[in-house]
C-alpha cells in the first residue's frame, strides 16, 4: 500500500504523533545541479547543489543529497531553477529570488549574488516564472511579460543589449498566456495560439526559418494552435532547442538535434519546427538541455534524446532518436527536465527520478547516477495529530485497515456525526449515527491515511486514525 499525504491536519485540541511519509508534492522545478520541490504544504524543499546560494538559505550546505526546507518563506505555489539562481512565486503574486546576480537575473536592482532571499522589485500579480541561464521573465495576471537579467543576446525582448537589474514590460507583447526563458532565447505563447521569439538564434531556437538572432520578438514559423511551450537552459557553449506542443496532442520542435533532442529520428539542426514522430496524445512538454520529456494524456511518460547520464529513464545510456516510453511509470501527471536528470510527479504526489546525480539533485540520499526513474522517499514529510483521551468513548472501529467500508459502533449514537477527513484537512466523507452500528462507504477514496471524528452528545470528540488500503 503506498501512503499519501499531503499536508498538515490540524485539529484543535489534538497532541502531535511525528510521523515521516513519502514524498508529496505539487510542483517541481530543476536547474543545472540542483532541485526545489514545492509541497503541498506551499513550503519549498531543495537538494544538490547550492554552491551560489540558489536554495535562498545561506551559505551552507553547500551540498546535499538530503533535501532541506527552506525557511523564511511560505505560500510558494511555483518555483524556477536555473543554473544557480532559484526564483519563488508566493500565492499573493509576489517573486523571491536567490542565487548568482551578476547580470541582474534576481531582479532586485544589483548584480550582488545573494545566498538568501530577496524580493524581486516593484513587481506583483505576476501568475508564472521562468528562469534562463542568466535571464527571468515574468508573467503578469494581465497577459504582459516582464523581464530582467542578461541581455547579451536579446533574450528580453527590447530591442537593446543592455543587461537589466529591474523588471521592465517588453514593449509589443499582450495577451501572453505562457512563458519560457531558455539558455539564451525566450519564448511566448499568445492567446491566439501562436509563439514568439527573441534572443540568441544561433541554432535555429526561434524557429523563424534563420540563425538570426532577434532583439524584439518575432513570430514561429508556421506554427498556430499552441498550448505549450518549453525552451531548452542551455549553457554558455551547449546547444539548446524549443518545443511546442499543439492542441491535437502532437509536439514540435526547432533548434540543435545533436543528440537526437528533437525526437524527429535525426541529428539534423532545425531552423524550423519539425513534428516529434510518431507522438500523439500529448499534454505536457519539458525541454532539458539535451533531452526532451513528454506526457501523454494515458499517464505514461516518453523521453528522447542524450541519455548519458540515464536521464531518460529507460535503463539504459544510450541515446535516443526517436521517442521512448519511461519504463514502470504510470499515473504521472507532470514533468521536469533539469540540464541532465528528470523527474516526474505522480497523481498519488510522489516522485521519481533519473540521471545525473553528482551534486545530489535527486535527493536521494546518494549521488550516483540513475538510468531508471528511483522512487524518491521524505521529501515532504508532516504530522498527523490524534487526541489521546478520546479512547474514553465507548467506540469500535472496524476493520482498520479497512477496504471499501467501516463499521462505526457506537453505542450512546444518540444525534451524533461521523465525519472523514483526508490528510490536507479536507472532509471528505459524513454521516449521521442514527443506529449503535453504522456503516461508512469509503468506496472512491484514495488509498491512505485519514482521521475520523465523531462528537457526540455529551460533547466529547473521538478521533481515530484509519488506513485505508
Amino acid at each position: 500500500m503506498r501512503i499519501t499525504l499531503y499536508n498538515s491536519l490540524l485539529l484543535s485540541g489534538l497532541t502531535f504523533i511525528s510521523v515521516s511519509f513519502r514524498t508529496n508534492a505539487q510542483s517541481i522545478a530543476a536547474g543545472s545541479g540542483h532541485t526545489i520541490y514545492v509541497c503541498n504544504n506551499k513550503v519549498p524543499v531543495a537538494t544538490g547543489n547550492n554552491g551560489s546560494g540558489q536554495f535562498g538559505v545561506g551559505p551552507t550546505p553547500n551540498t546535499t543529497s538530503t533535501p532541506i526546507t527552506v525557511s523564511g518563506i511560505s505560500n510558494v505555489i511555483a518555483a524556477a531553477a536555473s543554473d544557480d539562481f532559484t526564483l519563488y512565486l508566493k500565492g499573493d503574486g509576489t517573486v523571491w529570488g536567490t542565487g548568482r546576480n551578476l547580470d541582474g537575473q534576481l531582479g532586485d536592482g544589483t548584480t550582488t549574488n545573494r545566498k538568501t532571499l530577496a524580493q524581486v522589485s516593484t513587481l506583483t500579480g505576476v501568475v508564472a516564472i521562468s528562469a534562463g541561464l542568466s535571464h527571468s521573465l515574468f508573467l503578469k495576471n494581465d497577459g504582459t511579460v516582464w523581464a530582467c537579467g542578461d541581455n547579451g543576446n536579446g533574450a528580453l525582448g527590447d530591442g537593446t543589449t543592455t543587461d537589466k537589474t529591474t523588471p521592465f514590460q517588453i514593449p509589443s507583447l499582450s495577451g501572453i498566456t505562457a512563458i519560457a526563458a531558455g539558455g539564451l532565447h525566450s519564448l511566448f505563447l499568445k492567446n491566439d495560439g501562436t509563439v514568439w521569439a527573441c534572443g540568441s538564434n544561433i541554432y535555429g531556437e526561434l524557429g523563424d526559418g534563420t540563425t538570426v538572432k532577434r532583439r524584439t520578438p518575432v513570430q514561429v514559423t508556421s506554427l498556430s494552435g499552441i498550448t505549450a511551450i518549453s525552451a531548452s537552459p542551455g549553457s554558455v557553449g551547449i546547444l539548446t532547442h524549443s518545443l511546442f506542443l499543439k492542441s491535437n496532442g502532437t509536439v514540435w520542435g526547432c533548434g540543435t538535434n545533436s543528440n537526437g533532442q528533437l525526437g524527429d529520428g535525426s541529428t539534423t539542426q532545425r531552423n524550423t519546427p519539425v513534428q516529434v514522430s510518431g507522438l500523439t496524445g500529448i499534454i505536457k512538454i519539458n525541454a532539458g538541455r539535451q533531452h526532451s520529456l513528454f506526457l501523454k494524456n494515458n499517464g505514461n511518460a516518453w523521453a528522447v534524446g542524450n541519455n548519458a547520464s540515464g536521464q531518460l529513464g529507460d535503463g539504459t545510456t544510450v541515446q535516443k532518436t526517436t521517442a521512448v516510453q519511461v519504463p514502470g511509470l504510470t499515473n504521472v501527471v507532470a514533468i521536469e527536465s533539469g540540464w541532465d536528470h528528470s523527474l516526474f510527479l505522480k497523481a498519488d504526489g510522489t516522485i521519481s527520478a533519473c540521471g545525473f546525480n553528482g551534486s545530489g539533485q535527486l535527493g536521494n540520499g546518494t549521488t550516483a547516477n540513475a538510468s531508471s526513474p528511483i522512487l524518491l522517499t521524505n521529501l515532504c514529510s508532516i504530522a498527523l495529530s490524534v487526541k489521546n483521551d478520546s479512547e474514553s468513548l465507548p467506540v469500535s472501529i472496524y476493520p482498520n485497515p479497512a477496504r471499501g467500508q467501516i463499521t462505526i459502533d457506537f453505542p450512546t449514537y444518540r444525534n451524533a456525526k461521523a465525519k472523514l477527513y483526508n490528510v490536507q484537512g479536507k472532509l471528505v466523507q459524513e454521516i449521521a449515527l442514527d443506529q449503535p452500528k453504522t456503516t461508512l462507504s469509503t468506496s472512491g477514496l484514495n488509498k491512505g491515511i485519514y482521521l475520523l471524528k465523531l462528537n457526540s452528545t455529551s460533547g466529547q470528540v473521538f478521533t481515530k486514525k484509519i488506513v485505508l488500503e
